[in-house]
């Protein structure tokens, strides 16, 4: 028995050092393979463990396994707790390396943040990542909404803390999900389509908001995202129904902020290494994201609206209040809305090239 755990042992020691911008952040171990049983006493602290979702979530097949694409499991020094943090794309990007695959960029930033939550509160981490159909219908997200509410709700006993990360409607998704969730969770949204008045034409669109179980919304977002403005249009408009679509417009506002509907709920313009992000880049902030929390509450701040500037490169972070359009001139404000247009352009089209534009409210 011995030589077999020293056998398997060595199996589990094969790891790669996965790369951001030039710097190791995540040392791997894959335990693909093994039984769930197994992993557990072999897996070695302080490394990012790539698990078997087939060994650990489900003793059946044909059911929610098949929306759980990767399980990374992260286990610092002094862990205490036991914490699940899950990633849910948007539309489009079910088959998308940056939520699942070990190497992407965006999903190392990712596993940065988990590894610096789990330091952070010393708890073991579970990193999943959720996937869906990302069509873009309500039916599509109600049902992936459904799924994840099914697995979280079955695993919660497990957990200390839960929390998802949604990127554009992967927050809807997160968002609908939340109003029938067993457990507490935090919901961290990036470039959220924001459904708000929508509910009035359908009825369905009230579900993407918080539940009740919700602890703690931080909802990030760029002003110059202009797909997430765009995704906040009604689903099943036709292009020529104009009168249709601007009252869809109309009614979500800007698209971008949320209503303050339960404490410690923030809305967080941000702006990264001096530059607003477009609806793809903003995922670039993800290694910040522990940071960034920690300053908003440290704000003192039950609910808020909040303007961050972060430098990757250090990972300091400017926070101050946001800073309403209604306190400039007729002038400046005219000024700052023409240059904002072209960001919001120029953004749009970086999301497949680069040449980020920046606005200054002076």
């Amino acid at each position: 028995m011995n030589l077999f755990l020293t056998i398997l042992t060595l199996l589990c020691a094969r790891s790669s050092c996965a790369l951001y911008n030039g710097t190791a952040v995540a040392v791997h171990s894959d335990t693909k393979g093994l039984p769930a049983t197994t992993i557990y006493p072999l897996i070695k602290k302080n490394v990012w463990h790539i698990g078997d979702v087939d060994g650990y979530f489900s003793e059946k097949k044909g059911d929610i396994r098949t929306h759980l694409k990767a399980w990374h499991h992260y286990v610092p020094e002094n862990a205490k707790d036991h914490s699940l943090i899950v990633l849910i794309h948007g539309t489009g990007a079910a088959d998308a390396g940056w939520y699942k695959r070990k190497g992407h960029p965006h999903f190392e930033g990712f596993l940065r943040f988990g590894q610096a939550h789990a330091e952070k509160t010393e708890s073991v981490v579970d990193c999943i990542s959720f996937g869906w159909s990302g069509n873009n219908t309500i039916e599509d997200r109600l049902i992936a909404a459904e799924n994840l509410t099914a697995f979280i709700n079955a695993v919660s006993i497990r957990y200390g803390s839960v929390m998802l990360i949604g990127h554009s409607h992967g927050s809807n998704v997160a968002l609908a999900a939340s109003q029938q969730l067993n457990i507490p969770v935090d919901l961290i949204l990036l470039a959220t389509p924001i459904r708000k008045g929508n509910e009035l034409i359908d009825p369905r669109e009230s579900v993407f908001s918080p539940g009740t179980r919700v602890a703690g919304i931080y909802n990030i977002y760029s002003p110059v995202d202009m797909l997430q403005q765009l995704g906040s249009i009604r689903s099943g408009i036709k292009p020529t129904d104009l009168i249709a679509m601007a009252h869809s417009i109309a009614a979500s506002g800007s698209a971008r902020k949320m209503a303050h509907s339960i404490n410690n709920s923030y809305n967080i313009q941000i702006s990264l290494d001096g530059s607003e992000p477009g609806h793809k880049e903003i995922r670039l902030i993800a290694p910040h994201i522990a940071s960034l929390i920690a300053a908003v509450k440290n704000s003192g701040k039950i609910t808020g609206n909040f303007d961050a500037a972060i430098e990757s490169s250090s990972g300091a972070i400017v926070l101050s209040e946001h800073a309403s359009l209604k306190e400039l001139g007729i002038a400046q404000r005219v000024s700052w809305q023409a240059c904002r247009f072209v960001s919001m352009l120029a953004a749009s089209v970086r999301d497949l090239v680069s040449g980020p534009l920046h606005c200054e409210k002076t």
